[in-house]
């Protein structure tokens, strides 16, 4: 790949490589365990694995042309009851199970990890983006509306539109056409070796497989090199693309405590654990900024309610998490009217935030010093671990700044705040 300009455009499969299909697969499957006796006995792995394969194998003769859509539909459950060594299930009962198995399945389907910030990413960086997908258009279009990606890319297309499967080089041919780029200087990133990228391979595109499970970082596909994923973000590093930089750095001397490098880079897109918003996220940045002026001017109880009311409004956003488990209480005085808020410099982007406080200068009284530090470490902690899309953990280092906090006001005792796991 040396001595090829870095590319610009980037073509991504959707079943299993944006979109989530084995998290949908096993919430479907255990929907289906419970309410068909004969299946109770099975493990849900086994199931899974069974669904799966019968899954695939119809499909490919579907991709043949040797059965129809509807037909698909059909033969894929009888198959994994035959496969199971169970007697083949009579339409009645396929449409029974498949009552059941399809909302499931539908309520569940997500973006796979980190693939919704990749994609931001890769469009505030100038990439042009493209689904290239078998199947139909209309389920693979609400596939992706579903997920959160559609609108994040530029094209989606689909064997139905083109006329030809992956890997035949026309539907590869077509999205280069679609997306105005060479070969040499366009990406496909695809979970199948076999469709996406031998096809990606056979017009000289520059392959990407996506594999969660993968313990290498590149694999030698039909005689040449590819580079291996496990999670999506690590594209971005794969093209050189790199996240702005957040560090506290410290001064002090008797009276003061300065603070630079404190900040975030936040996704606004509803994301695998996260849905922040672009007034959620200012509403973080200007309490996160009041917290750290509350506490030094000794008015820990107020700095506290802060850090409260972040961890509230994270949780709110948070899907894995249940605001109404979580229990905080402290006591004192919690008037925040008067507190001026920490300057920041704010740029809002089309799908995210970037946020960098100015120089933050600190009161402080001898021996708070530390402390302060030790709570504006925790604050930038937080920050990271949204930016990482990791709700609980920048919740946990909420906890942790309070704790602090509760002990330089001399309430310690008297503070929980527990639930969610928050606490562990």
């Amino acid at each position: 790949m040396d001595g090829i300009k870095a590319p610009k455009a980037i073509a991504f499969d959707l079943d299993n490589t944006l979109f989530d299909h084995y998290h949908s697969l096993r919430c479907a499957i255990t929907a289906i365990r419970s309410r068909f006796p004969e299946l109770a006995s099975r493990t849900p792995d086994e199931l899974i694995t069974k669904y799966n394969a019968a899954l695939q194998s119809v499909y490919d003769t579907y991709l043949g042309e040797e059965i129809t859509y509807e037909q698909a539909d059909l033969k894929k459950v009888q198959t994994f009851f035959t496969d199971l060594g169970l007697a083949e299930p009579s339409l009645e009962q396929v449409k029974g199970f498949r009552a059941v198995y399809k909302p499931a399945y539908r309520e569940a389907r997500s973006a796979t990890p980190g693939s919704v910030e990749t994609l931001s990413r890769l469009r505030a960086n100038g990439y042009s983006l493209a689904i290239l997908t078998n199947g139909q258009t209309e389920d693979q279009t609400a596939k992706a509306e579903a997920i959160g990606v559609r609108h994040l890319v530029h094209h989606l297309i689909t064997s139905e539109e083109v006329g030809h499967t992956k890997p035949d080089p026309r539907i590869f041919d077509y999205v280069l056409d679609r997306l105005g780029t060479n070969p040499g200087s366009t990406y496909m990133v695809g979970d199948s070796p076999s469709s996406d990228i031998k096809g990606a391979l056979d017009v000289g595109m520059r392959p990407v497989l996506y594999s969660p499970l993968a313990q290498v970082s590149e694999r030698v596909l039909f005689e040449q090199k590819a580079p291996v994923v496990h999670h999506m973000s690590q594209l971005l590093g794969l093209l050189g693309i790199t996240d702005p930089q957040f560090e506290p750095r410290f001064q002090s001397d008797s009276d003061n405590l300065t603070i630079e490098g404190l900040g975030f880079d936040l996704i606004t897109e509803p994301r695998h654990c996260l849905r922040i918003s672009k007034d959620t996220a200012r509403f973080i940045a200007t309490n996160i900024g009041k917290t750290l002026v509350a506490a030094s001017d000794k008015r820990h109880i107020v700095s506290m309610t802060f850090s409260s009311e972040i961890i509230r409004t994270v949780a709110k956003s948070a899907a894995p998490i249940d605001e109404g488990k979580i229990h905080i209480t402290f006591s004192g005085k919690h008037d925040t009217e008067s507190v001026t808020p920490a300057l920041y410099q704010i740029e809002e982007r089309e799908h995210s935030v970037l946020v960098r406080y100015q120089q933050l200068s600190l009161n402080i009284e001898p021996g708070c010093g530390d402390i302060l530090r030790r709570v504006a470490t925790l604050l930038q902690a937080h920050f990271n671990d949204l930016m990482r899309d990791y709700p609980r953990a920048a919740v946990r280092n909420l906890r942790c700044a309070m704790l602090v906090l509760a002990g330089m006001g001399g309430v310690e005792m008297d503070t929980v705040v527990t639930g969610e796991g928050i606490d562990e």
